[in-house]
């Protein structure tokens, strides 16, 4: 699994809009197909202060249409 977070990989902001809905469905995928599951599961995002990441977490949050969702 942490073969794929190799350091050193980038994407422009004008790909990672555009990846953004399909990446978002594959994350509600995996919530779906672990919820059902009897081990509780940890998202950590981490990161430089001011990379992002409120941001990421805020757009993760979100459900499928694009509404925000009670956390």
């Amino acid at each position: 699994m942490f073969e794929a977070a190799e350091l050193g990989h980038t994407v422009t902001p004008q790909r990672y809009d555009s990846l953004l809905p399909r990446l978002r469905a594959r994350l509600l995928e995996a919530h779906l197909a672990l919820r059902g599951q009897k081990f509780p599961v940890i998202v950590i995002v981490s990161g430089a202060d001011g990379a992002g990441k409120g941001e990421l977490v805020q757009r993760l949050s979100k459900d499928p249409r694009g509404k925000p969702r009670g956390i």
